[in-house]
């Protein structure tokens, strides 16, 4: 029989409680703080896209509706937003966005990462009592000449986060158009 180390409440003999350590000196939560810090365990992940077709101030405006129209008590654990299309004349509009969603977000979630490249940003949000838990993140972009053919891309967004025993690959990326003859 296999037993999840989050099962039980490790001691000492001086019935002192320990701490265990993963990766990178991280403290494994027992089940009791796991169940605190989740939704019984369970970490709920939402992926949002937008299509910003170029619009700024607009845009953002209804980004951020529909995330403040979430009760605070039902936002998922982890948020990551994948934007298209973004204004490639306006400079300040992925610095704007960022702003606002931390403004919305401030009591709950933080933003991890966003990244902008090109066309395209990604942005990933975590709620506040997973922040000690995260082991590591990366991104990394991936250019339309590495995508198989003969579905044209833009290229792609990847954020790699490890948080907890989760490992959490988002990939956002904008296809483009194209006939194809068989």
């Amino acid at each position: 029989m296999t037993n999840s180390l989050n099962e039980f409440l490790v001691s000492s003999d001086n019935d002192q409680e320990l701490i265990l350590l993963g990766p990178g000196n991280i403290k494994i939560p027992d089940k009791r703080e796991l169940d605190k810090i989740t939704e019984l365990g369970k970490i709920k992940v939402m992926c949002y896209t937008w299509n910003v077709a170029e619009r700024n101030q607009g845009s953002i405006n209804a980004i951020i509706h529909s995330f403040s129209s979430i009760d605070i008590d039902d936002r998922p654990n982890i948020i990551s937003i994948a934007l298209q299309e973004l204004p490639p004349s306006d400079k300040t509009f992925h610095i704007n966005l960022v702003k606002q969603l931390t403004e919305a977000f401030k009591t709950t979630h933080y933003i991890l990462s966003w990244v902008r490249r090109w066309s395209q940003m990604q942005i990933v949000i975590v709620k506040n009592n997973l922040k000690n838990f995260i082991l590591s993140f990366s991104y990394k972009w991936i250019p339309s000449k590495y995508v198989s053919k003969p579905i044209r891309t833009k290229g792609c967004i990847t954020i790699f986060i490890k948080i907890l025993h989760l490992s959490c690959a988002f990939i956002s990326c904008h296809f483009s158009r194209m006939l194809i003859i068989f």
